[in-house]
């Protein structure tokens, strides 16, 4: 199991497109940062920052695809079956690793622009205790948006058909969001609750958001090891 772990961690880091990613979601979520008034304290900057994150998953989405996705193309996930490695073992390292990595491409421009504007304003009068009560539920939305590339990669096997469907699923969501019934909607979905925190308006619904995004991670990893394990790898 540690093997995997080494493994999937190693090539993480040895992965162009992750680093790629990491790079272009600071530089985009920069440039949206210009896209209204300038913040003026750190808890604005970190605010606009999150505000901005849905717009982002879709690059979670190529990151999954491409993490995923590519090792049924090049058969490694074949060769980890091969070598004797259970199929539970495999996943759960896959989507571990894989979660670890879309957490760092969307944290990435949380942290650069919080210290700014610590840099420029100094922390601001309430403290870091909102901002670190915001990361905490941040990373764990983040965990929910992250399962459903991994489990439509582990569903389809190939990065063209997983990417395509994904960016599909991505627009409807966007439509649902900005629908009739776009607070439920927003509830519901984790890209629309990084969107109800960037305004303050999951306030006193952590705990229920909490529970749907443990929902979504548990149904999600539940089909992906449903499906994997009974696939036949060839």
């Amino acid at each position: 199991m540690n093997q995997l772990f080494k493994s999937e961690f190693y090539k993480l880091i040895r992965q162009k497109s992750f680093w790629g990613l990491t790079v272009f979601s600071c530089l985009l979520s920069s440039i949206l940062l210009l896209d209204g008034s300038f913040p003026t304290d750190a808890q604005a900057f970190f605010d606009h920052a999150l505000y901005a994150l849905p717009l982002l998953y879709v690059l979670i989405m190529v990151f999954g695809a491409l993490f995923v996705g590519k090792d049924f193309d090049i058969r490694t996930i074949q060769a980890y079956v091969c070598a004797g490695h259970k199929r539970g073992n495999i996943l759960l390292a896959k989507a571990t690793v894989h979660l670890v990595g879309s957490a760092a491409i969307l944290f990435s421009p949380l942290i650069l622009h919080t210290v700014t504007g610590y840099i420029l304003y100094g922390i601001p009068g309430s403290g870091i205790t909102p901002i670190l009560m915001k990361s905490a539920m941040t990373f764990w939305i983040i965990c929910a948006m992250g399962m459903l590339p991994c489990i439509f990669a582990f569903l389809f096997k190939d990065v063209g058909k997983t990417l395509t469907l994904l960016l599909i699923l991505y627009f409807i969501m966007l439509f649902l969001l900005n629908g009739r019934h776009y607070r439920l909607m927003a509830f519901c979905l984790p890209m629309g609750q990084l969107r109800l925190l960037s305004l303050n308006q999951l306030s006193g619904f952590y705990i229920s958001a909490f529970f749907t995004d443990c929902i979504w991670i548990l149904v999600c990893y539940s089909l992906a090891y449903w499906n994997f394990s009974r696939s036949d790898l060839k």
